[in-house]
C-alpha cells in the first residue's frame, strides 16, 4: 500500500516536469471506468491522483466529479473481501490525498463530501475516510464533518471522536465537549472514548435526558 509520503514523493518526481508544460485538452482525461480499474493496480493510487489533481491535463469539474463518484460507488458496492481490500483502500487514499494542499497539481475540491459519504455508508474503509476528513486543509470544514461523523452509529464515530480530541485543536475539543454533554454520541466505543476525555479534562457531566 502506498503511504502518504511515498505518494507525495512520486507525484513530485513524475508530475513536476509535466506541470511546467501546458496541460493537454480536457478530452484526453481518463474515463471514470478506467480510473476505477486502476484501483486494482499497485500504482493505481498515483494514477488516480494525477487525474484528480490535474497533474498532466486540465479536467473539467463535471468530469472530475464523475470520476470521484465512480470511486465512491466502487467503494460502496464492492464487498471488502481479502482480495479487494487493497483496491478499496486505494480508492479511499486517492480521494483523501486529492483533497490535500500539498503535492503537485491542484487539490480536488469535491473530495470532502465524497469521503463523508464513504464514512456514512462504507464498510471497513469508512474509518480511513474519516481520517482524511480530519486532515482537510479547511479546519472549520474538517471539524464540522467530524462532528457529523461522531454522531453516527458505526465505527466512523469512534474515529471522529478520537480526531476531534487529538488532531483538530481547541475547536475540535469544543465540539466534542458539546456533543458529549448533549448526549449526541451514541456508538458505544465512541462514547467510552468521549467519557475518558471528559474525565481527564474535568468536563461537566451530560445534561439530564
Amino acid at each position: 500500500m502506498l503511504t502518504h509520503a511515498k505518494v507525495v514523493v512520486a507525484l513530485t518526481v513524475f508530475g513536476s516536469a509535466r506541470m511546467a508544460a501546458q496541460v493537454r485538452p480536457d478530452s484526453t482525461a481518463p474515463e471514470a471506468s478506467v480510473i476505477v480499474a486502476a484501483t486494482s493496480r499497485e500504482d493505481g493510487t498515483l494514477f488516480i491522483l494525477r487525474t484528480l489533481r490535474q497533474v498532466d491535463r486540465s479536467v473539467s469539474r463535471p468530469q472530475l466529479d464523475a470520476i470521484a463518484d465512480s470511486l465512491v460507488a466502487f467503494v460502496l458496492r464492492t464487498p471488502p473481501t481479502e482480495e479487494r481490500i487493497e483496491a478499496l483502500n486505494r480508492a479511499v487514499h486517492s480521494l483523501g490525498l486529492s483533497a490535500m494542499d500539498d503535492g503537485p497539481g491542484v487539490r480536488y475540491a469535491g473530495a470532502a463530501i465524497r469521503l463523508l459519504k464513504i464514512a456514512e455508508l462504507g464498510d471497513v474503509v469508512d474509518a480511513g475516510a474519516v481520517s482524511y476528513l480530519s486532515r482537510l486543509p479547511d479546519r472549520t470544514e474538517a471539524v464540522a464533518l467530524l462532528r457529523r461523523c461522531a454522531m453516527m452509529g458505526r465505527i466512523s464515530a469512534f474515529v471522529a471522536v478520537r480526531n476531534l480530541e487529538s488532531t483538530t485543536g481547541p475547536e475540535g475539543l469544543l465540539v466534542l465537549r458539546q456533543l458529549y454533554q448533549s448526549r449526541q454520541i451514541h456508538y458505544p466505543v465512541a462514547l467510552e472514548h468521549a467519557e475518558g476525555v471528559a474525565r481527564r479534562l474535568n468536563w461537566a457531566p451530560p445534561r439530564p435526558s
